[in-house]
């Protein structure tokens, strides 16, 4: 339904309503029937409307930018992943099995592999001046510093 349209209405010279069509919502009488203040009200209207429009173009500027920065992130993430995917090691140049227990990472050179969930004595650092117990976390790690030994696999738990 298409809207009604909007007419001066001021009367003319013979008395009877202007029947001029108003063109936008920033008129409020035809130009032959305009006062100064329906000229106010019209550069009023436009001025308003172009501050709205700018407001509007500056938040759609700003999500603009905010999605390349987030498609940038999204890009570093991406590569930092595929290159800590190409770190990602499971045994050593000689072959012994890389594993980690908690934070840290220890190779393996003992009968069989190690699985997730194997306890394990660690060897003494400067924190525990003695080996210690430990249990493995994950299979492999994406360092390449130095790594310790584990000293050996403990026996599991003997179900009760």
């Amino acid at each position: 339904m298409a809207a009604k349209e909007r007419r001066c209405g001021r009367p003319k010279t013979n008395g009877q309503p202007c029947r001029a069509i108003l063109h936008g919502e920033m008129y409020r009488a035809c130009c032959l029937h305009q006062t100064a203040e329906d000229l106010a009200f019209a550069e009023g209207y436009r001025l308003a409307s172009a501050t709205a429009r700018a407001a509007v173009e500056r938040e759609r500027q700003g999500w603009i930018t905010e999605g390349r920065r987030a498609e940038l992130r999204d890009q570093a993430d991406a590569a930092r992943q595929a290159e800590e995917l190409a770190r990602f090691r499971t045994h050593t140049e000689d072959g012994e099995q890389i594993v980690t227990c908690g934070r840290y990472t220890y190779t393996w050179a003992g009968p069989g592999s190690l699985a997730v969930g194997d306890r394990v004595t660690l060897p003494a650092n400067y924190v525990n001046r003695s080996p210690f117990e430990g249990t493995v976390t994950a299979l492999g790690s994406s360092y390449r510093g130095a790594l310790s030994r584990v000293v050996r696999r403990l026996p599991a738990a003997a179900m009760a």
